[in-house]
């Protein structure tokens, strides 16, 4: 999970967290569409602060789903400490023929004319989505993962892969054993006529005819529906993690629990940490 950060004990030592903040995925487009990408991964590092003191905990909604039209960027999660941390939502795959809407992770091009995949420009930058293609079969890219790029959809009905998520490994011990933690932040595939893209592990798998599949993991965003009649898959909504050494000494977060030496507050809504 990053660095420690640094909080101030009235009286005694420093006591160091770790936190992950994760920003919500984009939903897929419908029609010709690309995939949503994910959204923005940060861990922070040497924040201070003030025991007592409630710190609000904002959690990224994650893209709604569409019919016919451009999807839905992810938004942006929010811890306020003492200066604000902040990953950014993932951008939206684009529907009828446009480009992919940049974010945390871009989002992916349409079809039928050639397109390109969103830009990764949000904080907690992860990958571009992939690129439409010039093509009759209705092909979009798909969207970025915060470890790789959306692949670009190809002229033989073949939409584009979502990019791959953050795998959680040692240094978020204990996180993979909570729903969705064991991968966040992957793109949603592209819609194909002969195969629609497969969306990164936990992100929405496309779909030429009915809905696209919705994103099941943090961070992560939809697939695309191809032929406009139905809607695309949702993002998921990103999550906020806070972990410290021992038992636990603070409040706040929907889920806390204590394992493996470790204590950790997990917000999956809104809501107020209080070391």
């Amino acid at each position: 999970m990053g660095a420690a950060q640094q909080v101030i004990l009235a009286g005694g030592a420093p006591k160091t967290y770790d936190m992950l903040v994760v920003a919500g995925g984009a939903s897929g487009g419908s029609n010709e569409a690309g995939g949503g990408g994910a959204g923005g991964v940060h861990n922070y590092t040497t924040q201070t602060l003030v025991v007592g003191v409630g710190y609000a905990v904002t959690v990224g909604a994650g893209g709604v789903g569409v019919t016919n039209a451009n999807g839905n960027p992810g938004t942006n999660s929010v811890f306020a400490g003492t200066s604000t941390l902040t990953a950014g939502g993932g951008g939206y795959g684009n529907g009828v023929l446009g480009n992919g809407g940049a974010g945390g992770s871009g989002g992916g091009g349409g079809g039928t004319t050639a397109t390109t995949g969103g830009a990764a420009n949000g904080n907690g930058t992860g990958n571009a989505g992939g690129g439409g293609t010039l093509d009759t079969s209705r092909v979009g890219g798909g969207g970025g993962g915060y470890t790789a790029a959306g692949q670009t959809a190809t002229t033989n009905g073949i939409g584009g892969n979502g990019g791959a998520g953050l795998t959680l490994d040692a240094t978020t011990a204990g996180l993979s054993s909570f729903s969705g933690m064991t991968v966040v932040a992957s793109g949603g595939g592209g819609s194909g006529n002969v195969t629609p893209g497969t969306g990164g592990t936990g992100a929405g798998n496309a779909v030429y005819a009915g809905g696209g599949g919705s994103a099941t993991s943090f961070g992560s965003g939809g697939g695309a529906n191809g032929d406009g009649g139905s809607p695309s898959g949702a993002g998921k909504a990103g999550v906020v993690v806070v972990r410290y050494a021992g038992a636990q000494s603070a409040t706040g977060g929907n889920v806390i629990t204590t394992t493996g030496g470790f204590t950790y507050h997990v917000f999956t809504s809104n809501g107020t940490f209080t070391p």
